[in-house]
C-alpha cells in the first residue's frame, strides 16, 4: 500500500513540475526527478510512475486510450468507425493502438477505459457452443 501512495505522490509531483515545460526546462525536470529517485533508492517505482503519468496526461487532455485487437490490420475506414464509436460514448478524443492477433478467427475486440467490447468470432463461436451444449 505504501508503494501505491508513494507512486501517486511522485507522479503528481513530477507531472506538476513538468506541465507546460518543453526543451531544456523539461529535460532539467526529468533529470532532477531521476536523480531524486536514485538518491532515495526509489528507482523501483519508476515504471509505475510512468504508467500513472500517462493516465494523468490522458485525463488532463480529455483523451481516451483505445486498443483494437483483430486478426488483420483494420482499414482506415474501420478504425474511424471504432474511433467515432468510442468518442461518442465517452465524449473524449481518442488515441488508437492496433494489435494483430493471428489466432483470432475474425472480428474485433475493442478496449477503452474499463470496458471491453468483444465482437470477435472466437467469442461468438464460444457462446454458440455453450448454448448448444445446454
Amino acid at each position: 500500500m505504501k508503494n501505491k501512495k508513494q507512486t501517486q505522490i511522485l507522479t503528481i509531483a513530477v507531472y506538476s513540475a513538468s506541465k507546460d515545460k518543453t526543451g531544456k526546462e523539461l529535460d532539467k525536470v526529468i533529470d532532477n526527478f531521476i536523480k531524486y529517485l536514485r538518491d532515495h533508492r526509489l528507482m523501483n517505482v519508476l515504471s509505475a510512475v510512468l504508467v500513472e503519468l500517462e493516465k494523468l496526461y490522458l485525463d488532463d487532455n480529455n483523451i481516451v486510450k483505445t486498443e483494437i485487437l483483430s486478426k488483420t490490420s483494420l482499414s482506415e475506414k474501420d478504425t474511424k468507425i471504432v474511433s467515432d464509436m468510442v468518442s461518442n460514448k465517452t465524449g473524449k478524443k481518442i488515441t488508437l493502438d492496433q494489435e494483430v492477433d493471428k489466432d483470432m478467427l475474425g472480428g474485433v475486440i475493442v478496449k477503452y477505459q474499463d470496458k471491453i467490447i468483444d465482437a470477435s468470432l472466437n467469442r461468438q463461436l464460444s457462446r454458440l457452443a455453450k448454448h448448444l451444449a445446454s
